[in-house]
C-alpha cells in the first residue's frame, strides 16, 4: 500500500513539472515573441563599417539624471584605439530622437552627421593602425519609453518616483552614445551621474566620491575595472535609502 501511495504521489509530481514546464515555455515564448516584435525593425539599418576600426578601452559617461523624468544629458567619452590600418571616420550609435551638441576628437571639435541612429565624424587628420585617441559626445534629450525593452523608463512605487536603465539587448543607444558590438567590451567604466540632493544613484563599480555640484545637486561617481558589454551599463536613481552590513568573521581577522 505504501508503495503503491508513493508511485501515485511521483505521478502527480511528474505532471505538476509537466505542467510548470509547459508554463514556463508558454511563458517564454510570449516574452520570446514580445521580444520580437518590439525589435522587429532593429536590423532595418545596418551597423556602420566604421564602428569595427577602433576598440573601445574606457567609457566615461559624465550625465545629468533625474528620478521624476527620463531626460537625460551631458557627455560621454570613448578612449580607444584604432584597429584598422587607417581611422579618417569615427562612428557612434545614438538614436535620432536624442540631439548631439558637440563631438571632439583629441580635444578638437570636429563636424559630424547624426542620422538613421548612427553618428559619423570625418577625422581632420587620419589615425593609424595601434594609436590612441578620445573622442567626446555632448549630447541632450528624452529617449522614447514606455515597455519592458526601453532603454529607459520611469515609474512611480510605493510613493516614490524612479528612473532606471534597461538596455539589454539593442537598447543603449536609446540613451547614450555607444557602440553596440557584442565582442569590444569595454575595458573599465566611469559612470558620473549627477542628480537632485534627495536623489541617489546606483551603476556599475564601485561608489569611488560623491561630488558636491552647484544648484543643490550630487554627483555619484562609479568606476569600474572590469570588461563589460555596452547593454550591461546601466543606472538606477530614486530618493533611495543606504544601509551598510558588515561581516567580520574571526577567521579573517
Amino acid at each position: 500500500m505504501q508503495k503503491h501511495l508513493i508511485l501515485i504521489l511521483l505521478s502527480f509530481l511528474g505532471l505538476g513539472l509537466i505542467a510548470q514546464h509547459d508554463h514556463v515555455k508558454e511563458l517564454s515564448c510570449s516574452k520570446a515573441r514580445f521580444a520580437l516584435e518590439h525589435f522587429k525593425n532593429s536590423n532595418d539599418v545596418p551597423q556602420s563599417p566604421f564602428l569595427f576600426d577602433y576598440d573601445v578601452k574606457l567609457y566615461f559617461i559624465d550625465i545629468e539624471v533625474h528620478a521624476n523624468s527620463v531626460q537625460v544629458g551631458g557627455e560621454v567619452t570613448f578612449y580607444a584605439q584604432v584597429v584598422a590600418e587607417e581611422l579618417d571616420t569615427f562612428a557612434f550609435e545614438l538614436i535620432d530622437a536624442m540631439a548631439v551638441t558637440e563631438v571632439t576628437i583629441n580635444d578638437v571639435t570636429h563636424s559630424f552627421t547624426h542620422d538613421n541612429d548612427v553618428g559619423i565624424v570625418p577625422l581632420q587628420t587620419v589615425l593609424t593602425d595601434g594609436g590612441m585617441f578620445t573622442a567626446k559626445i555632448a549630447y541632450e534629450g528624452t529617449p522614447p519609453t514606455g515597455g519592458f525593452f526601453s532603454g529607459m523608463s520611469h515609474a512611480t512605487d510605493w510613493g516614490k518616483q524612479v528612473t532606471w536603465t534597461l538596455s539589454e539587448p539593442f537598447a543603449a543607444r536609446d540613451w547614450w552614445p555607444t557602440k553596440q558590438v557584442l565582442d569590444d567590451k569595454a575595458d573599465s567604466t566611469w559612470i558620473f551621474l549627477t542628480t537632485e540632493e534627495e536623489n541617489m544613484v546606483g551603476s556599475n563599480g564601485l561608489l569611488t566620491n560623491i561630488t558636491t555640484m552647484p544648484d543643490s545637486k550630487l554627483r555619484y561617481e562609479w568606476k569600474s575595472n572590469y570588461p563589460i558589454a555596452y547593454y550591461l551599463i546601466s543606472f538606477a536613481v530614486s530618493d533611495y535609502q543606504e544601509y551598510n552590513i558588515y561581516a567580520h568573521p574571526q577567521e579573517m581577522n
